[in-house]
């Protein structure tokens, strides 16, 4: 987005590092990542002054366990798949299995 907020409809996908490279005109402008269903802005970026930017994303290990309530012990709650969604109930693309205690963890932003 430039500075007078218009998308200039140029995306593409980082490399492993999480690199991407974008050539513009002089300007100022803001990159957004798309991430596991959420937005993340940058700081303007003045170009040429500033040849690069850069948008840290913060992560935190979440913890989900499966928790059996019936009355008959049906056994070990390992081995469940559990998918990650978003609070307005988008796919995160992210899904782990439970270990034998009935626990997952997440690392997520």
């Amino acid at each position: 987005m430039n500075s007078a907020g218009v998308y200039l409809n140029q995306s593409a996908v980082s490399d492993a590092y999480g690199v991407v490279t974008y050539d513009v005109p002089d300007g100022t402008y803001k990159l957004k990542v798309d991430y596991l269903g959420y937005e993340f802005w940058s700081e303007a970026v003045s170009v040429p002054e500033t040849s690069s930017g850069s948008i840290m994303i913060e992560h935190q290990d979440v913890t989900v366990w499966i928790v059996d309530e019936r009355p008959v012990d049906f056994g070990a709650l390992s081995n469940l798949r559990c998918s990650l969604y978003t609070a307005s109930g988008n796919y995160t693309g992210l899904s782990k299995e439970t270990d034998d205690t009935g626990h997952v963890v997440f690392s997520v932003p």
